[in-house]
Order: structure tokens, then C-alpha cells, then sequence
């Protein structure tokens, strides 16, 4: 199943653009979930994190294909794992183009999947997210400070140094948020299928209970009954 249209708004940047952005889908069996990561230029990097946090069918394992391809016509795999619970991948790109990340489920006959993932694409001209402050809104900030510098005596390009690794610490930050919610979101899928499986073994001993207390009374009845099987056979006896 392939979805470019769909991711496309959440995904396009700009040329010396960094951006992030993370989801989290449901991949039915025997079925795949691929996507574009599109104008990616060639010295970026692109950083991809993913986790099953659930399965629905209760001894489905949590695991899932995952393929990354080089720009089309090559379309070179550069990132290929096999059924893993959770993986990353991070590394500097060689061309331009769009990059097609697949999540493969076909190899789980019955278990859908429950996969959250996050993509990042780092450009080294612009290290500020596409969440904070565009770079000319940037440049015009600096452009209505440039007359501050001997007040303060400090230049705009300390001042913007130290915005920018505030910045970076904030994307860390988020990035490790991310990070726990996928943890949180795994650790309750666990505890409910956890839940349901004790309901219903729960359900399975009560009813057993209730049909050998049933068929207990109901056999020593029959043995006082005079127009049983069981009392003519014991009398036979």
C-alpha cells in the first residue's frame, strides 16, 4: 500500500530545511505501509526511528519489516531489517530525490501491527526545525538588532549561536518525548491485551466451573431416581 499524497503536507521542506515529524499507524496483515520522505538533497541526514507498540492477535509478536530506497531509478535499498521490535537509522544521504521508507508486515498471517515512527531530515546550511523560526524571519531579526551590538557588546552571531543551540536542545528534548510516548503508548497496548487475556481464561475456568458443578448434581441426582439409568444399573450391580 503506498501513501504519498497523504504524508505529503506533513513531510515537504525546503531547500537548507530541517524538519521532523512522527505518526503513528496500524498496518493490517499480510500487507504493507510505504511512503515518501520527498526533495531530500544529497548531505542531509535523515534520521528514522520506529517501534511496534501493538499486535491484535494475542500471540502475535511485536515485529515488523522495515525498508528504506535510495531516489527512483536506482532505487538501492540502504536501510533493510527483518521482523525487529524497533530500530533507527541514521545517515548523511548521496543523492537528491525522494527517499521511499516501506513497513512491511506481509510475513504475520493474522496480527495487524501498531507502529509509531519518526522522521527527521537534517540540513547542515540550517539546523533550526520547522517548528521554531523561519530563516528569513531570522535574518530579518538580526537585520532590526544589527544596532544593539555596541550596547550590549555582543555581536548578533553570539546571540544567534546561543538561540540556536537552545534550539537544538529543545528539538533533543522533544525527540526524547516522542520517544517515551511510543514507550507509554506500548507499555498500555501490553497491559490491555494483558487485561483481556485474563478476562477471557477468566470466563473459560467460571464456565467449566459451572459445568462440572451441573453434571456433579445432576449424576448424584440420578442415582436416587427410581426411573434412572444410573439407579437400575446400581441396583443391577
Amino acid at each position: 500500500m503506498f501513501c504519498l499524497l497523504c504524508l505529503l503536507p506533513f513531510l515537504t521542506m525546503v531547500r537548507a530545511k530541517s524538519m521532523t515529524r512522527q505518526m503513528t499507524i496500524e498496518i493490517e496483515a499480510r500487507d504493507d505501509w510505504c511512503f515518501f520522505v520527498p526533495s531530500v538533497y544529497a548531505d542531509q541526514t535523515m534520521d528514522f526511528e520506529f517501534q511496534v507498540t501493538d499486535s491484535s492477535h494475542q500471540t502475535g509478536k511485536n515485529d515488523i519489516t522495515v525498508r528504506i530506497a535510495s531516489p527512483k531509478p536506482d532505487s538501492e535499498l540502504i536501510y533493510h531489517i527483518i521482523q525487529e521490535n524497533e530500530g533507527s537509522f541514521s545517515e548523511e544521504m548521496q543523492k537528491d530525490g525522494d527517499y521511499e521508507i516501506c513497513l512491511d508486515n506481509k510475513m504475520s498471517a493474522f496480527s495487524d501491527k501498531v507502529v509509531w515512527f519518526e522522521v527527521t531530515v537534517h540540513d547542515p546550511k540550517d539546523d533550526y526545525y520547522d517548528d521554531y523560526i523561519d530563516s528569513d524571519e531570522m535574518n530579518e531579526m538580526v537585520g532590526r538588532n544589527e544596532d544593539y551590538e555596541t550596547i550590549f557588546d555582543m555581536k548578533v552571531e553570539d546571540i544567534k549561536e546561543s538561540v540556536h543551540t537552545t534550539r537544538i536542545n529543545l528539538g533533543k528534548m522533544k525527540h526524547f518525548q516522542f520517544m517515551q510516548s511510543a514507550d507509554m503508548s506500548r507499555d498500555t497496548h501490553h497491559v490491555n491485551s494483558n487485561m483481556e487475556t485474563i478476562n477471557f481464561w477468566s470466563m473459560v475456568h467460571l464456565a467449566m466451573m459451572l459445568l462440572v458443578g451441573f453434571t456433579q448434581v445432576f449424576m448424584v441426582k440420578q442415582l436416587f431416581a427410581d426411573k434412572s439409568f444410573l439407579y437400575k444399573m446400581t441396583n443391577k450391580i
